[in-house]
């Protein structure tokens, strides 16, 4: 059987004889130094891996280290922290045979520190276990709760804490626990941390020393007796970042007189930047004009901002035309900058106008955010406008003409639609009127859609669908749209599919516009409120079920173009 054989069939800890030991380490020697003559480093430290391992299954405990080492050396020489830190695993068992603790812990740690520089976190679980063992097996019980400690840090695991409560209960130790008073600070804000030491063992613990590794701040207790208590705390500020406690350490003195030292871990606060929120209205908001939305954000914090965004979300009833968030570079200590945004309230009354949010970064990049409390006003009634009636038929007008003007039929097939509409991108808008009379918005969308091509109509009991095709400025395009009554009201809503994305939403709020101007304008009906998007999807999808034709999936397209020539659907991208 070969060497390599042998090993693969066996685990690492699996005995071999003297002799074969022999046998195999000089072949695997002479491959390890031929390897490292054609400075191929990686398979020589490989090999040498190898005899280590083989090494410790005959129980030659030096050799074991040595071949380690030298793999490690290897190792680390090529920048390869995971093959080194096995071979310091590998060091550290050999050692732990030979019952030398002292290189057992070296080498288990110096292999922690490689897994831990690999990101290897459970390898060097085992290292801290492999080399917490060892501290305990050589009367160290301190040291190896500390390295327990640090295993669990990494995993939790019940056995190891069990082993830690016990090894802390055979000497004479304070409990410590630490608090803050928040979690969460703004810049300035003061904190208080406190410190609660705790004797719960039977026997006295001398000279405790509480406090931090600079000595800033001590706290002494010459004697705590059995059952004792003593709390301390300490109140500061910090600037951006992290705030942590001053507590790190603790020594005292056993019962025999010997100098524990034990390491605490602090505990740390948030510290976020001080800003100061500002909204205003100006001028006064009047239901149907225009005013603005301004948010002033000053930084109060001893340090500059930067790559701040202020996003605010308007209240529904707000009209806004460009919603996009303000963004600015930067906002050195003291300095203020206003975000402002043009909007239009339609309603009179008290109402909530908006709320959103800040969020920025510090120097270092560190994120943070704060929230815009919600806006509130009164909103004052206008007075009736003529102008605006007069501008929105010009307007309606204006786009008929561009309408009529650019568009021409598109005859296609029911079925050619219901396949192009499923790859084709598109948009949608709805209307509520109140006043209408049946028949009345079907024969508005025939009269204005009289130049596209009729694909199909489809009538139910209070539901009408009629699709359409045509091109405009060069483009293909496909309309649905569909009537429901619903008691008093009746709901007209568009979806507008074309090939290509842009212009979609232009088109479809022209001819949308048009439509709904000439129903408003030639009959006693009143507009009540634009549907919302979803409410425009479920409409659609209700009546095209009905209609068992399908519409595809709802949603954009994306990352696809459809080209339409000659009635044939051909894709292209993906």
């Amino acid at each position: 059987m070969s060497l390599f054989n042998m090993l693969s069939k066996s685990s690492d800890d699996a005995s071999i004889s003297r002799k074969d030991y022999e046998k195999h380490a000089s072949k695997l020697l002479e491959k390890a130094q031929e390897s490292a003559e054609k400075n191929d480093i990686d398979n020589a430290a490989w090999m040498y891996h190898r005899l280590s391992v083989l090494a410790r299954r005959a129980g030659e405990w030096d050799d074991g280290i040595n071949y380690a080492l030298q793999s490690a050396e290897y190792s680390e020489s090529t920048g390869n922290a995971f093959n080194a830190g096995w071979s310091y695993r590998s060091a550290a068992l050999a050692a732990k045979g030979k019952g030398d603790y002292e290189n057992t812990i070296d080498y288990a740690m110096r292999g922690a520190r490689k897994f831990e520089e690999s990101g290897s976190v459970y390898a060097a679980q085992w290292c801290y276990k492999t080399a917490a063992q060892a501290s305990k097996d050589s009367g160290r019980p301190d040291k190896a709760i500390k390295l327990y400690d640090k295993a669990c840090e990494i995993e939790h695991d019940d056995d190891l804490k069990s082993e830690v409560n016990r090894l802390k209960h055979s000497i004479s130790h304070p409990r410590v626990d630490q608090y803050a008073d928040k979690e969460v600070v703004s810049e300035g804000e003061k904190v208080r941390f406190e410190i609660v030491v705790e004797n719960h063992t039977k026997e006295t613990i001398t000279n405790v020393v509480v406090g931090d590794r600079d000595a800033k701040i001590t706290h002494d207790i010459e004697k705590l007796k059995p059952g004792e208590v003593n709390v301390f705390s300490y109140e500061t500020s910090g600037t951006i970042g992290k705030l942590s406690s001053p507590y790190n350490f603790i020594t005292w003195n056993n019962n025999e007189g010997e100098l524990l030292d034990f390491e605490i871990r602090p505990v740390s606060v948030i510290v976020r930047p001080s800003i100061q929120i500002t909204p205003h209205l100006h001028p006064d908001p009047v239901a149907g004009k225009t005013s603005k939305l301004v948010i002033l954000v000053k930084n109060l914090s001893s340090t500059p901002l930067q790559d701040l965004k202020v996003d605010v979300d308007f209240d529904e009833g707000v009209s806004v035309p460009h919603q996009n968030p303000k963004e600015f570079d930067k906002l050195s200590p003291g300095e203020e900058y206003g975000a402002a945004w043009s909007m239009k309230v339609g309603i009179p009354g008290r109402h909530k106008i908006a709320e959103g949010r800040i969020i920025m970064h510090d120097e270092k990049g560190r994120k943070y955010g704060e929230e815009i409390k919600p806006v509130i006003a009164s909103v004052l009634a206008s007075e009736p406008q003529p102008k605006k009636v007069s501008e929105a038929a010009t307007k309606a007008e204006e786009n008929k003409k561009h309408i009529d003007n650019s568009i021409s039929a598109y005859p296609i097939s029911e079925k050619l639609y219901v396949e192009l509409e499923k790859k084709m991108f598109h948009h949608q808008k709805g209307y509520t009127f109140r006043g209408l009379k049946g028949g009345v918005v079907l024969k508005h969308i025939m009269e204005n859609c009289k130049d596209m091509s009729l694909v199909a109509e489809h009538k139910f009991e209070k539901e009408v669908m009629v699709l359409y095709s045509f091109k405009l400025e060069g483009k293909h395009y496909l309309l649905t749209a569909v009537i429901k009554k619903d008691e008093e009201l009746a709901h007209l809503v568009f979806k507008l599919y074309s090939e290509k994305e842009e212009d979609i939403d232009r088109n479809l709020e022209k001819i949308a516009d048009i439509i709904r101007h000439t129903i408003v304008s030639e009959t006693d009906a009143h507009e009540v409120e634009k549907v919302e998007i979803k409410k425009v999807i479920n409409i659609i999808d209700s009546v095209v079920q009905r209609s068992r034709i399908g519409s595809g999936e709802e949603g954009k397209a994306t990352k696809k173009v459809v080209n339409v020539k000659d009635s044939v659907v051909q894709r292209t991208g993906t």
